[in-house]
C-alpha cells in the first residue's frame, strides 16, 4: 500500500492531496495542478509530524516514513532511546 503524498499551498497554506486538488484542464492536454481553496499553482509536498500534528518539508523530520517528528516533538520525547533511534547524524541533547 502505497501513502498518500500531501502538499501545502505556498499562497494560502492549506493542506490537500492530488485527489482533492483543483484541475485545469487546456485543449492541448496540459494541466495545472491548484490549491482547492485559493487556486495557486504554487505548492510543496509535506508530511505530518505524529505527535504534534502539524505539516513539514520531509528533510525537516526525523524517523522513518509514517513515524516521523519534528525536532520539538523529537526533543521534548527525548531520552537514551529515542536519542540512538532518531539522532544518527543529528545529535541531541538528553536532560
Amino acid at each position: 500500500m502505497t501513502k498518500e503524498l500531501h502538499f501545502k499551498c505556498l499562497g494560502c497554506g492549506h493542506v490537500f492531496t492530488m485527489d482533492d486538488a483543483k484541475k485545469r484542464r487546456y485543449c492541448d492536454g496540459d494541466v495545472d495542478v491548484l490549491c482547492p481553496i485559493c487556486d495557486n499553482d504554487e505548492y510543496e509536498e509535506v508530511e505530518q509530524c505524529v505527535d504534534c500534528g502539524e505539516w513539514f518539508d520531509p528533510a525537516d523530520l526525523y524517523g522513518s516514513s509514517g513515524e516521523c517528528r519534528c525536532e520539538d516533538c523529537l526533543e521534548r520525547a527525548a531520552d537514551i532511546e529515542t536519542a540512538l533511534e532518531y539522532g544518527g547524524e543529528n545529535p541531541m541533547e538528553i536532560n
